[in-house]
């Protein structure tokens, strides 16, 4: 009862920062790359909330757990890979090479989420899934140091805090399901907790551009 509870809560706070996220994208002018991050991390949350209802609708069907995790995985890749292929102002030319990396590191994503599926095992998704994260939590690093690295800092406020509160999402998560330390079985309750603070920092930071955005339009 107690985890029916947690994941009602987590529904209703995604469901909030959705809102509060789109409000601040819909108030704005952004620039290009800074516009196209929020975009992103509004579908983000979309497809996440979205899976979250069909969990509760299908009595946690691992079938649907295991497609959204596919989903979102793939998603997250290239949301954090593509930004920062703009951020880096990278030739079209190069769009090929983004297109095979992308295509390269979604072959284990799918391989796991059948192995996982026929062999009624979660082994292959959490082993696949702690080292994605690790790639995750680097990219949003990289993300955060191009976006330090512009010529105006205020103009990339938004994505800031949204790949700020992706560096504690993915650090908690990497803590929460580290193989060499919990054996594959994962603190789940320590992964929560991270996805709680995630959430509250992302809810807390849309206030936040929102001020300094008044403050500056002003």
């Amino acid at each position: 009862m107690l985890g029916f509870i947690n994941d009602y809560a987590l529904v209703i706070f995604r469901a909030c920062i959705l809102i509060a996220w789109f409000f601040v994208y819909s108030k704005g002018k952004f620039e290009p790359y800074n516009g196209y991050a929020i975009r992103m991390f509004l579908i983000f949350l979309a497809v996440i909330s979205i899976s979250n209802g069909l969990m509760f609708l299908t009595a946690r069907s691992p079938l649907v757990y295991i497609f959204f995790w596919a989903l979102v995985m793939i998603f997250e890749l290239f949301y954090i890979s593509s930004l920062l292929f703009k951020l880096a102002r990278a030739r079209k030319k190069y769009s090929e090479i983004f297109i095979i990396t992308l295509s390269v590191l979604a072959i284990p994503i799918i391989l796991s989420a059948i192995l996982t599926y026929t062999n009624h095992s979660w082994d292959p998704i959490n082993t696949t899934d702690f080292y994605n994260q690790i790639l995750l939590f680097i990219g949003s690093i990289l993300v955060i140091r191009s976006l330090l690295a512009q010529d105006s800092f205020v103009d990339y406020i938004e994505s800031f805090f949204i790949f700020a509160g992706f560096i504690l999402y993915f650090g908690g998560t990497l803590l929460s399901t580290n193989p060499m330390v919990f054996n594959y079985l994962g603190n789940w309750g320590l992964g929560k907790f991270a996805n709680f603070i995630s959430l509250i920092f992302w809810l807390g930071s849309s206030f936040t551009v929102w001020k300094i955005r008044s403050r500056y339009s002003s």
